[in-house]
């Protein structure tokens, strides 16, 4: 195997842990101690991690610096991050409403799906 994708995906899964990480105490703490509803604290949880996963993705896992075109990356990355934030809305509404899953293992098993997805769309489409 290629030793850069090997190079990358490790620090994909690192990148990703920490960017995955901020939602979901963000969700925690929105759910258990702001008392907010479920699917509002999972949605503000997804807009928090979308700045991080932005920078974290962009600098530290892909190596891209080029801050020219940053902001075309930002409203690409941004658009695939709306509809990642309608797709984790949907699957958490399916898992804990549906199926009857905690909320937090929802969480988890959405974001591990979406994560895999993203690997792509970053690699090969937004820091190509």
């Amino acid at each position: 195997m290629n030793k850069i994708l090997d190079y990358r995906a490790i620090r994909y899964l690192v990148g990703g842990s920490i960017s995955t990480l901020i939602p979901i105490i963000t969700l925690f703490i929105l759910k258990e101690y702001v008392g907010l509803y479920y699917l509002t604290s999972s949605t503000i949880a997804c807009s928090v991690g979308i700045l991080t996963s932005f920078t974290i993705q962009k600098f530290w896992v892909f190596g891209d610096k080029r801050k020219e075109i940053v902001g075309r990356q930002f409203v690409v990355f941004l658009i695939f991050a709306l509809i990642n934030i309608s797709i984790n809305g949907a699957m958490m509404f399916l898992l804990v409403e549906k199926i009857g899953l905690w909320y937090m293992l929802s969480q988890l098993i959405t974001v591990a799906i979406i994560a895999m997805w993203n690997f792509f769309l970053y690699r090969y489409l937004i820091f190509a």
